[in-house]
């Protein structure tokens, strides 16, 4: 027999005896230590870890999926499946979560006629819910989690609402100008501006009227960092012009309610209020022959359309051009304002020769065609 030595902590008397005098080395009546276990070297009792382990269970107990049922318990178990092959026993091990809400014979089980499959269950533990977290982290669970404390998404589409599935509202398209419809996509909506769909150029200025196409303030540009929205309000640089995009083509900007001198500048830097893009203004806007864009997809006879002219860019100082036109068979005498359709989105604003012709509350006529005065296009949808 070999000569066994026994020593607890620093004592200095040690005692030796026979491995085979005694079958355990240390042997009490009473606890090594009492209390909850806190340091890693502190002994852990029983108590301790009752209904923390999975109760441990035989590979007999699981040979079909009526026993599996048996020892999963109500929440859950554990289990590992041996692929056996042939002859040559154990090859690979697979750890399962199994959910015993179900029947066994949805979880990955194989078995042939004679009760002996290619793969074997063997239970690592039950009566134990693996999936307990779960249900506690959703609504009216004991660690719900809040939306609005998980992380910020990523900017993508995977969690938007469609007409088929339920989900978040999209990213928003900045300005004021489209809501959302039913299906998804920004437009202007039915109603908007005095019970009807509209459009307005804002006061733009120009001291060109003779023969020329009075429209919408559009900016060519260059020098693109980023993307402007349509719907956003853009700012120049210096001036602190302002309009609200109604359409980009990547290299020109169609807008609406321009404010400030009413004249962008070439060279000037321009910025998007949400999408913080900026780009240089490529060609001066004054006194350019534009169509009016107003995006409100109805034919000439279902739009109203409205031109003012204003002496310094304010309603208080405006007037109405009326549209019809003055001619004669002499020279210079070809006055006028008419409004013809481009297309459902897009009419053009022709004038005279000599420009346009006015009353003034005098009685008397007078003309417009080179003073440094702005004009302002608004368009109503009736129908």
């Amino acid at each position: 027999m070999a000569l066994v030595t026994v020593r607890i902590g620093s004592m200095v008397d040690i005692h030796q005896y026979d491995d085979g005098d005694f079958d355990s080395a240390i042997e009490t009546t009473e606890p090594i230590k009492a209390g909850t276990p806190v340091d890693p070297t502190d002994v852990t009792r029983l108590e301790d870890i009752e209904g923390r382990l999975l109760n441990p269970v035989s590979v007999v107990d699981i040979d079909n999926p009526t026993e599996l049922n048996s020892i999963a318990g109500v929440l859950g178990a554990l289990i590992l499946a041996y692929q056996i092959v042939g002859a040559t026993g154990l090859n690979e091990a697979t750890l399962y979560a199994y959910d015993a809400s179900g029947p066994a014979v949805d979880a990955p089980y194989i078995m042939d006629a004679d009760g002996a499959g290619d793969e074997r269950w063997i239970a690592v533990g039950g009566e134990h819910s693996v999936f307990s977290h779960a249900p506690s982290h959703q609504s009216g669970g004991g660690d719900a989690i809040k939306l609005d404390d998980l992380a910020t998404p990523d900017d993508n589409a995977d969690l938007d609402a469609s007409i088929t599935e339920h989900g978040l509202l999209l990213k928003l398209g900045g300005g004021i100008v489209n809501f959302l419809r039913a299906d998804g996509s920004w437009a202007i909506p039915a109603g908007a501006g005095a019970g009807l769909s509209s459009y307005d150029t804002g006061w733009i200025n120009r001291s060109d009227w003779t023969n020329v196409h009075m429209g919408s303030a559009v900016i060519d540009y260059d020098g693109l960092a980023g993307a402007f929205d349509v719907g956003e309000t853009i700012t120049e640089e210096i001036s602190g012009n302002t309009g609200v995009v109604v359409s980009d083509s990547g290299s020109v900007l169609v807008l609406s309610d321009v404010t400030g001198t009413g004249v962008f500048t070439d060279d000037r830097e321009i910025t998007g209020g949400d999408s913080g893009a900026t780009a240089d203004v490529n060609v001066s806007t004054k006194n350019t022959d534009e169509n009016v864009t107003h995006s409100l997809n109805a034919p000439l006879s279902d739009l109203l359309v409205k031109v003012l002219v204003s002496t310094d860019g304010t309603d208080a100082n405006s007037f109405e051009a009326i549209n019809e036109g003055f001619t004669s068979t002499t020279a210079g005498f070809d006055y006028g304002i008419t409004a013809f359709q481009v297309d459902t989105n897009n009419i053009k604003i022709q004038t005279g020769n000599e420009g346009i012709l006015y009353a003034q509350d005098s009685g008397t006529m007078n003309s417009v065609n080179t003073e440094d005065w702005y004009y302002k296009i608004k368009v109503f949808k009736l129908v």
